[in-house]
């Protein structure tokens, strides 16, 4: 009341700043007024929503200083730029980049290492930064980490607080895949399983908001199919994490970590980006539930027979990008596993058996050189997800494992693309009723993303025809396929010459390498008419995209031509008026 009277007294336009606001607060309450005309309310927060609840009219992300100016401020802390030698600058101009811009970072450790002439001090300054370390550093955890733990305390729950320590298990100044991160809190449990995988990453974008909206996690620029963490908000969640995690990833290790580092008390295990070539002995991690691996591309990676042996709570397994060409048998063991990636080990010739594994949701085997499938497929009931595309080498995997997929009742993601089998027209030979593969693939009722080969338009035609009569179009959000010109050394011709029956519900097409002049020349007129994205790229022989004065594309947003070398136009007449009148975006490349 007194602070609403006085500044009416005043009858002149104010300024008030409100720092660090955590909750919305009422201006009335606070005795603000409200009539004040030409006066300014600034308040500073971490939270965004906070900003909403409190009806800003406008909001300012405050970023960190630019690289000149953070190495201006931390020559100033340090002692001015007669401290720093030539032998000294390259390490110093490191430390201050770890600081990521952030002036309290700048200053306090700016002021750890003022008037030091040392070089092995400042050596240690940057490894213990790059390490997440602040054994150097105490005024870190007394300043700078308390602080941003202020912020992690107010998050609002549990299990947010969780999510947010996962993104720690990424190299320092990564992006971090949005899709990949939320399937791993999902293979981890720190999502509930309710309803469709789609509904679940909903729920895992929901979390990855109210991180961004508690400035914990960051958007990448022009990009957001990423995100990225501060290396000092990462530096404090491994901080916190400490007794539970070992991050070690990005640092190109050549070896393991020793085994007496792999403490019964680890949960979470990161050496993804290094150079290991072995892990050899038997950690003892009961707790483990996490172990990524992934991205060594050196040598061929050997695991010891016993390395996972002591490993039964681990839900989620990632050794993609790896050149390891077998896994020893202790996989077999790990019976709580809900996610096990493989992608792009393209030296990985044979797994051990997964008839155990019967709690796996997620089997990712795409780019790898895998001489069969692994045995006890047939066993993972509760799978959603399964990728057996774009196999590696030569060869083919037999005959397609109708019976496995009809035991995957579950199954709600199938790729296999170039998986060196391709949908036919014909009955398959394996399957107990004579079924087309295309009426078994039919018959897993929640389907919602399927990529395919086709041998011919027939057989393609013919799974759409019969897709449509069962529903599953409408339950597929995203449909990819092929149809197979040149497979396995003989060439696959369309003997049928029918045009392509896309799907009702398909608004997307993609069209590499056709041998076609015009478009309409393979694909029906009407069903153009319902596409709002299209990309057609190398078909050499391409001149215009359908008959003179066709109505095509009438729908379409985006089109995308590239590498189109005889291409001419879109028709050789006047096209009709209707003809691309919804066109937001054209993109050319390459034509000629």
């Amino acid at each position: 009341m007194e602070l609403s009277q006085a500044l009416r007294r005043r009858r002149r336009n104010f300024v008030i700043i409100l720092d660090d606001i955590w909750d919305g607060v009422s201006l009335q309450t606070v005795g603000i007024p409200e009539d004040g005309k030409g006066s300014k309310i600034v308040w500073t927060t971490r939270s965004r929503p906070v900003c909403h609840r409190m009806e800003s009219d406008r909001e300012i992300e405050v970023v960190g200083l630019t690289p000149e100016e953070a190495w201006s401020l931390f020559k100033e802390k340090v002692g001015g730029e007669d401290i720093i030698s030539l032998e000294i600058k390259p390490i110093a101009e490191q430390v201050a980049r770890e600081c990521g811009g952030l002036p309290l970072a700048l200053i306090t450790v700016g002021c750890a290492l003022r008037k030091e002439k040392q070089l092995p001090v400042w050596r240690n300054a940057l490894h213990e930064l790059k390490t997440s370390s602040t054994d150097q550093f105490k005024d870190m955890a007394k300043y700078v980490f308390q602080r941003l733990k202020f912020s992690y305390d107010r998050l609002s729950s549990d299990t947010i607080r969780a999510c947010f320590l996962y993104c720690a298990l990424y190299p320092e100044d990564s992006k971090i895949l949005v899709d990949e991160l939320i399937e791993y809190w999902m293979a981890e449990g720190l999502i509930n399983e309710e309803g469709s995988i789609q509904t679940e990453k909903d729920k895992g974008h929901a979390y990855l908001k109210e991180l961004k909206d508690a400035c914990m996690i960051e958007s990448v620029k022009d990009d957001d199919k990423y995100v990225r963490m501060h290396d000092l908000i990462r530096d404090l969640a491994i901080n916190i994490t400490k007794e539970q995690f070992m991050v070690k990833a990005g640092l190109r290790l050549k070896e393991s970590p020793k085994e007496e580092e792999w403490v019964e008390s680890l949960e979470r295990v990161s050496l993804m980006g290094n150079l290991i070539e072995a892990f050899q002995g038997q950690p003892n991690c009961p707790q483990l539930s996490t172990l990524l691996l992934r991205h060594s591309y050196r040598e061929p990676v050997i695991f010891s027979d016993t390395f996972f042996k002591h490993m039964h709570n681990l839900r989620v397994l990632d050794l993609s990008m790896n050149l390891m060409e077998s896994l020893p048998e202790s996989l077999s063991d790990l019976v709580n596993l809900h996610a096990l990636i493989l992608t792009g080990c393209c030296k990985l010739k044979c797994l051990p058996s997964l008839a155990k594994l019967h709690k796996l949701r997620q089997l990712k085997l795409g780019r790898s050189s895998l001489e069969e499938l692994p045995h006890g497929l047939e066993n993972l009931v509760k799978l959603r997800h399964l990728d057996i595309s774009n196999r590696a080498g030569a060869g083919g995997w037999g005959s397609f494992p109708s019976g496995v997929l009809l035991k995957m009742p579950c199954l709600e993601i199938l790729s296999m693309r170039c998986s060196r089998w391709r949908l036919s027209y014909r009955s398959n030979s394996n399957a107990e009723d004579n079924s087309t593969i295309g009426e078994i693939i039919i018959s897993l009722k929640k389907l919602t993303k399927f990529s395919a080969d086709f041998a011919d338009v027939l057989a393609f035609n013919s799974f759409t025809n019969k897709a449509c009569e069962s529903k599953l179009l409408r339950n597929l959000d995203y449909f990819l396929y092929t149809l197979s010109y040149k497979y396995e050394g003989h060439n696959v011709k369309n003997a049928s010459m029918e045009k392509v029956i896309l799907p009702v519900t398909a608004n997307t097409m993609e069209i590499n390498g056709c041998n076609f002049i015009r478009l309409s020349d393979s694909f029906a007129i009407d069903d153009l008419r319902q596409l709002t994205h299209c990309q057609i790229t190398e078909c050499k022989e391409m001149k215009w995209i359908g008959k003179d004065g066709e109505i095509v594309f009438p729908s379409l947003e985006t089109l995308q031509l590239v590498c189109l070398h005889r291409f001419e136009g879109m028709c050789k007449e006047k096209t009709h008026e209707e003809t691309l009148k919804n066109l937001r975006k054209l993109h050319i490349y390459f034509l000629v």
